[in-house]
């Protein structure tokens, strides 16, 4: 994702960011929390083990809470089938310092792929790409990356 109206301007991102009240302590419910607000995607527990079926959300998050969306919806959260991944924390020369966990969702095969969409209010712009086709990209000079994700 593209970051619009912050010292990250246009730089891509993974979807993330502050942990709220409203989650309750709960890492991964941040994680799904952001994801919602920030790229229009509900991830909901699929039958398989830690398998998720992401879901487009059509309700505009900036108006509509997670937790109003969760309970409106009747909406399951995938919680338990986020894999931690890795943790990344900020260089200590930084200014602004981030601790940031980081998880893999394993997706269900689907002949719709699920896109996200623009929140319309942090994010100008969302791009799929693997992590090497980052990486390569920002070495390149074509997208720009903050550490620690670099």
């Amino acid at each position: 994702m593209a970051r619009d109206g912050s010292q990250f301007l246009n730089a891509h991102v993974f979807p993330g960011g502050q942990a709220e009240a409203s989650d309750q302590g709960n890492i991964q419910r941040t994680a799904l929390r952001e994801l919602y607000e920030e790229a229009s995607i509900h991830l909901h527990p699929a039958s398989v083990p830690r398998r998720v079926i992401p879901r487009a959300v059509t309700v505009n998050t900036t108006q509509t809470p997670f937790s109003q969306y969760l309970q409106k919806s009747r909406e399951q959260l995938a919680e338990h089938q986020l894999i931690p991944y890795s943790r990344w924390i900020t260089p200590k020369l930084m200014p602004k310092r981030f601790d940031t966990i980081f998880y893999f969702a394993l997706a269900m095969p689907s002949d719709n792929p699920v896109e996200g969409k623009v929140d319309a209010k942090e994010i100008k712009s969302l791009t799929w790409m693997t992590p090497s086709q980052a990486l390569s990209e920002f070495n390149r000079g074509g997208i720009t990356l903050f550490p620690p994700q670099w």
